[in-house]
């Protein structure tokens, strides 16, 4: 609610303190620089990546580098293959903020997988259809913007470790996200780190 006037009216402000404060200088020149300084914000606020991408961009390289991505993935593909199969067991109360809906029983985790964090994640099995919507594995319509499309998506799974509002997605090396948060990142294939939810 507040990013709108604090993008708009900030740079101004900004340009306005700064135009103030300058002594010896002219009323013209003061106006100049002031207009320099805005214009110069409102650049800078497009130059640099937005947050959600430089979290999301250094939570991938530090997956990628400390995690061995390849090792949770053979893990995730035996898990979703078991559960595929109906063998997995999972519980409908995983948190409301969790990517993935149906939260792994403690005992489907394996203590190298549950030992990869201090912070511990919510992990659960995210079912994704076609257009990018996160559903729970008994959902069959798509729904896009509210409106039932009435067309049956096609549904894939990956295995989701959740922090609030940032998050990997771990499928098989040949699974594609189609979701759609605010910036997602492919650390390998199959392999994706997210950062916030639309």
């Amino acid at each position: 609610m507040l990013l709108a006037p604090v993008v708009l009216f900030g740079p101004i402000a900004a340009a306005f303190v700064v135009a103030i404060r300058l002594r010896g200088v002219n009323k013209l020149s003061r106006v100049g620089i002031g207009v320099l300084i805005w214009v110069a914000t409102i650049a800078l606020f497009f130059v640099f990546p937005a947050g959600a991408k430089a979290w999301t961009l250094g939570f991938a390289a530090n997956f990628r580098l400390t995690k061995h991505p390849e090792q949770i993935q053979e893990w995730a593909v035996g898990l979703l293959d078991r559960y595929e199969a109906g063998q997995a067991t999972t519980s409908t109360n995983a948190p409301y903020w969790a990517a993935g809906r149906e939260k792994l029983d403690d005992a489907e985790i394996p203590s190298h997988i549950g030992r990869l964090w201090r912070d511990k994640p919510a992990i659960g099995i995210v079912t994704m259809t076609s257009d990018g919507w996160i559903t729970n594995s008994s959902q069959i319509i798509s729904f896009n913007g509210g409106d039932a499309t009435g067309a049956l998506a096609k549904r894939t799974h990956c295995v989701a470790f959740s922090w609030y509002l940032t998050g990997i997605l771990v499928g098989r090396p040949d699974f594609r996200s189609t979701w759609n948060p605010w910036y997602i990142h492919e650390i390998i294939p199959g392999v994706y780190a997210y950062s916030g939810m639309k």
